[in-house]
This record gives structure tokens, sequence and C-alpha cells, in this order.
């Protein structure tokens, strides 16, 4: 039995759709070739890509461990606050200034602010207040943790009374926000 594989018998028999196969299998060998050429271009880019990744993951890496500092430096600092017992600088201030008559402690402002925190400001006035009380107050408040810090003062000497004056003072600090379950 001869094969006549010529172009005549297309559409002839079942061995005439040989040629249109033969056809196909050329035309996806092409395709393939064509494939791996673009693969072989992009191959070339790869390690120019590959550093500029690695750059990027380098950097990121090194963010990440910043972050991961100041996570554990919060953490740290969260759980001191939580466990030592806050400064009562109101109540320090109440004692040091001395009669409610003419003293006002009072709390200025409460910002709240991102974590659960709140930055409270207070104001401590008094019109006839020891000086020499100043100090322990003012120290007591920024040793404390976390700190009272002086953002303003005012003392003006009263000239009859030696070692008293007025007094103006403003406190600030950061302060856990407590949730409505524990007030």
């Amino acid at each position: 039995m001869d094969f006549d594989l010529s172009w005549k018998r297309l559409g002839r028999g079942e061995r005439a759709w040989i040629p249109f196969l033969r056809l196909l299998a050329l035309a996806a060998w092409m395709m393939g070739l064509l494939v791996l050429v673009q693969a072989g271009v992009r191959s070339r880019e790869t390690p120019e890509r590959v550093r500029s990744r690695l750059g990027e993951l380098n950097v990121l890496a090194a963010q990440d461990a910043r972050l991961s500092v100041w996570q554990g430096a919060a953490e740290s600092f969260t759980s001191q606050v939580h466990s030592a017992k806050p400064y009562d600088l109101p109540g320090q201030a109440a004692q040091a200034v001395g009669g409610p008559e003419t003293n006002q402690v009072r709390e200025l402002s409460r910002t709240r602010v991102a974590g659960g925190w709140d930055v409270v400001r207070v104001q401590v006035r008094a019109e006839n207040m020891t000086l020499a009380a100043l100090s322990p107050l003012i120290e007591g408040g920024e040793s404390a943790d976390p700190p009272w810090r002086l953002v303003s003062f005012s003392v003006e000497p009263l000239s009859p009374k030696p070692g008293r004056g007025r007094v103006e003072l403003d406190f600030e600090t950061l302060m856990r926000v407590q949730s409505a379950d524990t007030r």
C-alpha cells in the first residue's frame, strides 16, 4: 500500500488530514521556538531585576528591624506604666500651694492621641505660695513615670512677703486611657 501525501488528496479519506496536522505541528514548534527566544531575552534582564528586588527587600528588612525595636520599646513602656502607680500631680500641687481660697489646680485639656493614650494638661495657680515648694513639686512631676513635663511657668515675687509669690505652672503628661469598665 502506497501512501500518497500530496495536497491532491486533502479532504479524501482519513489520511487526508495528515498534511494539515503536520502544518499544525510546525506552527506549534515555531511558537515554542518564539517563546524560547523571548525567555532568553528576558533572562538577560533577570539579574538586574533580582538585584533591584534584593535592594528593596534589604530596605524593607531594615525598616522591619527598626519597627520591631520601636514596638518592643512601646510594649516595655506600656507594661511599666501599667505596673507603676501614676504620680498624682494635682494632689501634690494642691498640698504645695496651700489654702484653696486663692489657689487653683485644674485640668486645662485632654487630647486623645494614638494607641489609647491621652495628653493631659494641668494648670496650677497660687496667689501666695511658698517658693521653696516649687522645686520639689516640679522635680516630683518630672521624675514620675510617665513624667509630668513643665510646659510653661510664671513666678512673680510678693514684695512684702519674702520667699512667697504668685505662681502659675502648666504641666502636661501622657495618660493611658481607661476603658469604661475600669473607671
